[in-house]
This record gives structure tokens, C-alpha cells and sequence, in this order.
């Protein structure tokens, strides 16, 4: 995504020198810029907010994917090396039984809070994605190791 499309979404912005801009943070009420932006030199954007802000909730309140703020690559010869390296990657079943086990208590916490009427902040919903997404890797990790 071009640098003028991502800009065109914030709010506040303003230039602070050669392919560096302030704005305002569109992850929580802020009155004045706290986030700085930079067109770095690969052409990847990068995204700073002083309050806090992850650029994955960035990324989110104006709608874009992460991946989104990196420019496309036609070299792909990472592509094997990471390959090779999650397949020498070995879990135990303790190591498995742990991570399911973090990622149930995850889901027991959060399904408790609602049977108690509390609604799920945004934060909540998207860790309660993580854990799902989790589950679900592992399950089909195991599907297709087993045997």
C-alpha cells in the first residue's frame, strides 16, 4: 500500500521532514499527534504511538493488514530457509499439553466473564482470537504429524 493511501486515513497529519509524519493515534482518544509514521529507506512504513498503541491496533482501527505496510517482495528465497527452520522446530506432547492448556484457561477466563455479563473489550476479543487460532494451529499440527 502506498504511503499517500495509509496517510489519507489518519487524522492530524502532519510533515516533520523527509518521509516522516505526526498524527493523531487512531487506537484511542487522542486530541493532539501522538504517533509518528516514517517511510523507511526499503519502503516499509513504520509506525511509532507515545501512548502506547500496538501497529497491530493501528493497523486495525483504519483497516489495513500489517502486511500491508511492507512493500511487495519478489524475492522469495527466505522462503525455504524459514521452511527448513519450522520443520526442525520439535515440540514435545508436554510442550503441546502447556500451550493448550495456557490457551483453554484463556478461553475459561473470558467465557466466564460473559456468563457473568461482562461485554468483552476489543483487546479481549482479539486475545480471544489468539487463543482460538492457537487451538486451532495446534490441532491441525497434530493432524497432520500424527501417525
Amino acid at each position: 500500500m502506498e504511503i499517500e493511501e495509509i496517510l489519507s486515513r489518519l487524522e492530524k497529519v502532519k510533515s516533520t521532514g523527509k518521509d516522516k509524519w505526526i498524527a493523531r493515534c487512531p487506537s484511542h482518544a487522542d486530541k493532539t499527534p501522538s504517533m509518528s509514521i516514517k517511510l523507511a529507506d526499503d519502503g516499509r512504513v513504520l509506525f511509532h504511538d507515545f501512548g502506547g498503541c500496538s501497529v497491530f491496533d493501528i493497523c486495525g482501527s483504519i483497516g489495513i493488514e500489517v502486511k500491508e505496510l511492507f512493500p511487495p517482495s519478489h524475492d522469495h528465497s527466505w522462503r525455504s530457509e524459514e521452511k527448513r527452520l519450522v520443520g526442525a522446530i520439535r515440540f514435545t506432547a508436554m510442550d503441546a499439553l502447556r500451550g493448550l492448556s495456557h490457551e483453554g484457561a484463556v478461553l475459561a477466563i473470558m467465557a466466564a466473564d460473559m456468563a457473568e455479563g461482562r461485554v468483552l473489550t476489543p483487546k479481549d476479543r482479539k486475545r480471544l482470537a489468539v487463543a482460538c487460532d492457537r487451538i486451532s494451529t495446534a490441532l491441525g499440527y497434530i493432524q497432520a504429524n500424527d501417525g
